[in-house]
């Protein structure tokens, strides 16, 4: 569980280097990055620029101040204490833990309907069967795939195709970005003059906003930004700096392929009248610059990645879960004193197959895949306020973090952000479901 340092009373000073010497040491947060990226942002953006423009581009903003705030301060709590940010919260009070985990365990079944959707659909881009259900088979055919490799543990084929799949897509989002030679002044003004539409045409403005910061602000990033600093070997005050300018670096790099799939929707999609209602709407993108190919591209990068990243994430939040069953839920001394690891564990492989079985209805129902990834954003953005308020009431207290408590602007930043998700949350479902 680790124990928690004595406070710092000062700050030590560390030795100057140069500014390039710590690109070197760039990892947790470029490691947590790529593994938020994924066909969410593709959908949500997408839909951002399709319906509303340039005009949302200042979400962003706002999104990137938010997320960098929670990053930081769940990375100095790890750095001060020595422990992940989900440990300290058990050790303070098993029962936010335990919230967590019934929490964790919806969110995850409102993210494999999407995943099961998802990968139905882009393998009948790629390979349409003869069938009015061809993405159904394909959804089954999928999730039997992934299940038997999530239990045996078999996917490193499928990861290593999926990294040069999304660096050709992100270059085609980029040059079709370029190629749209967007209009600078408009693109200014959605950065940093903040408006609402009040047209975005199929969608409510408040749903795509609401899509735009669950996509961005990554809720769970910063549980496992804070553990990934833990692995790096970041155990102490010194390495203050080389985190933060690892994560600054990391999520400019995020944010930007964020901003440029906003600017190719509106580039590509907008002038032609098209609103992203389905997944293939957002193909012209693509096709923008491969022409007919690119709807292959399309289907082949979005299986793969989902794919690639529905095996890697189950098993990690299998082991997790499993973790945190044992220790907090149901506590079993002789388990944590055999110090099994967590996937081996009973628990482990029910999680593992709750969350593939659970799920299966969907391929009986007529929901769209851009319905349920709001509905999924919707269920990630409620879990914003969870995390947020856990890592205030760790990194706000003097006697935990010493001379590195928060700053009042971090207080401000998290208590915003937990009123700002509540608010996007309960209005966006709410336009979702009543259907506009």
């Amino acid at each position: 569980m680790g124990t928690v340092a004595k406070p710092q009373l000062q700050e030590p000073v560390s030795p100057r280097r140069p500014w390039y010497r710590y690109l070197a040491g760039i990892g947790p947060g470029l490691v947590v990055s790529l593994g938020s990226l994924g066909p969410r942002d593709i959908v949500s953006n997408s839909v951002a620029g399709s319906n509303a423009g340039y005009s949302l581009l200042w979400v962003l903003l706002v999104s990137l101040v938010i997320r960098m705030t929670m990053l930081d301060a769940s990375a100095r709590y790890t750095l001060v204490t020595g422990e992940t940010l989900l440990a300290g919260c058990g050790r303070l009070n098993p029962w936010v833990v335990r919230v967590w985990f019934v929490v964790t365990i919806l969110r995850r079944h409102a993210g494999q309907l999407l995943t099961l959707s998802l990968l139905g659909t882009a393998a009948h881009m790629v390979f349409p069967l003869s069938t009015p259900r061809s993405a159904a088979v394909w959804s089954l055919i999928s999730w039997i795939a992934a299940f038997t490799l999530v239990c045996w543990g078999r996917y490193p084929l499928i990861d290593t195709l999926s990294k040069p799949l999304m660096l050709l897509t992100g270059g085609c989002v980029a040059l079709t970005a370029i190629l749209s030679k967007p209009d600078l002044g408009s693109l200014a003004s959605g950065i940093l003059h903040p408006v609402l539409p009040t047209d975005t045409t199929f969608y409510s403005p408040w749903l795509v906003i609401m899509g735009i910061l669950a996509a961005t602000m990554g809720s769970i990033s910063s549980i496992r930004y804070s553990a990934a600093v833990l692995e790096k070997g970041w155990r102490s005050p010194a390495f203050l700096r080389q985190q933060r300018i690892d994560l600054l670096l990391s999520l400019l790099g995020m944010f930007t392929i964020f901003a440029l799939m906003q600017i190719a929707a509106a580039g590509a999609l907008q002038p032609r009248g098209i609103h992203v209602r389905r997944l293939e709407d957002i193909a012209p993108i693509f096709s923008t610059v491969f022409g007919g190919a690119g709807v292959l591209l399309f289907g082949a990068t979005l299986w793969c990645v989902t794919f690639a990243g529905s095996t890697a994430t189950d098993t990690a939040y299998g082991i997790m879960l499993s973790d945190v069953y044992y220790r907090f839920v149901r506590p079993s001394r002789k388990v944590i004193e055999e110090e099994k690891p967590a996937g081996s564990l009973p628990a482990y492989r029910l999680i593992i197959a709750y969350s593939f079985l659970s799920p299966l209805y969907v391929l009986l129902t007529k929901w769209s895949v851009v319905s349920l990834l709001y509905v999924v954003l919707g269920v990630n953005l409620l879990m914003v306020p969870v995390v947020a308020m856990m890592i205030l009431r760790l990194t706000s207290d003097r006697t935990i973090m010493g001379a590195y408590v928060n700053h009042r602007f971090t207080n401000v930043v998290l208590a915003l952000a937990v009123v700002c998700a509540l608010f996007l949350a309960g209005k966006g479902l709410l336009d979702l479901f009543k259907g506009t």
